[in-house]
């Protein structure tokens, strides 16, 4: 438990770079965002493996924080906060 309080702020990070990353580049094609996305996850994915040592601790750590920020990301846009790049 101690290390998801310690990883939780570093994804938040993360996933907050990536986001400003997208909202700087709208005009790209989407096969540009989709590889940047795949980078940041993989990022993600080692930030939690560094600290967890363990494989399947770090991927449900990634795919937890991956899946609450696609939510948040989905529920700002359904809601009209953001417009669609």
């Amino acid at each position: 438990m101690k290390g998801f309080l310690l990883i939780s702020p570093i994804h938040c990070v993360l996933w907050a770079g990536y986001f400003t990353v997208i909202e700087l580049s709208r005009h790209d094609r989407t096969f540009f965002e989709i590889i940047l996305f795949l980078m940041f996850l993989y990022l993600s994915y080692l930030f939690s493996h560094t600290l967890f040592q363990k494989r399947t601790v770090a991927i449900k750590s990634t795919i937890l924080s991956t899946s609450l920020f696609l939510l948040v990301k989905w529920t700002m846009l359904l809601v009209g906060t953001f417009s669609l790049s």
